[in-house]
């Protein structure tokens, strides 16, 4: 049963055996009609992919089975304000390999999400993460759902069958007050390893939470904010439904819920 901290102090234990979404098998390679300024696609390799200090672009789209052995990065400006897959999100790892984590110390406003892994609700992603996700930057979001009706978020694994590697969040992590974008979101993976610790800023859109994690089989990792979540209407700070979690849930910082009173 799902364990949600930050809205009436609801808390209920975890079992065994939770809320799955249905998985639909297959995955698909990508056919986007819009392209981003810094762009890759398989077959092929690169030790590093960045956006560095003072350069600005439109987003950054790794695609249809390109390997990234080491990490990437944006130290600059992202500006992703298309209406369609990929242009709407910030950086985005669609049916690739990431071996050395993702970083935002820059700055991503995106319409849509501003780190996503994975793209389609319905069709299960190839994408490979590893060394997990970090932001110490700034990432806004301006929208609300994505193609597939799938809550925007500032950082967002949704419909993988892995991955693994802390996702941190020291910087701000910002949804639009009109919108409906959360804060950090994983969504639909059958094992994800590694933990969630916010100790910067989360304010989300309209009835989205802080940090989301939702129809995972096994999630192997703690959760923590020592930070400042802030959520928009009747959301949480932190909402988990979760097969099998194997690792601790925990809060020293401030979660503020209009929809009811923050939990301690």
């Amino acid at each position: 049963m799902p364990m949600r901290v930050g809205v009436a102090c609801r808390r209920l234990m975890l079992a065994s055996s939770s809320i799955f979404a249905l998985i639909i098998g297959g995955s698909a390679t990508s056919a986007f009609a819009d392209s981003c300024d810094i762009t890759r696609t398989g077959p092929g390799t690169a030790a590093t992919v960045s956006n560095p200090s003072g350069a600005t672009v439109n987003c950054i789209n790794i695609q249809n089975g390109f390997t990234v052995t080491g990490a990437v990065s944006n130290a600059g400006g992202i500006n992703a304000n298309g209406t369609t897959a990929p242009t709407e999100n910030g950086i985005t790892i669609d049916n690739s390999s990431v071996g050395g984590g993702i970083s935002n110390s820059g700055t991503i406003t995106a319409a849509n999400a501003g780190i996503t892994v994975g793209t389609n609700q319905f069709v299960t992603n190839n994408a490979n993460l590893s060394g997990g996700i970090n932001n110490n930057g700034t990432i806004t979001v301006t929208g609300a759902v994505t193609d597939f009706n799938i809550p925007a978020a500032g950082i967002q694994i949704i419909n993988v069958v892995s991955a693994s590697g802390t996702i941190s969040n020291g910087g701000t992590i910002m949804g639009s007050a009109g919108g409906g974008a959360g804060g950090i979101s994983l969504q639909q993976i059958t094992t994800y390893t590694g933990d969630i610790v916010n100790s910067g800023t989360i304010v989300t859109g309209q009835n989205q939470s802080g940090i989301s994690a939702g129809s995972i089989s096994t999630f192997i990792g703690n959760v923590s904010n020592s930070g400042s979540i802030t959520v928009g209407g009747a959301g949480y700070g932190i909402d988990l439904s979760v097969g099998a979690l194997s690792g601790n849930v925990g809060n020293s910082g401030q979660i503020t819920a209009p929809g009811g009173s923050a939990c301690p």
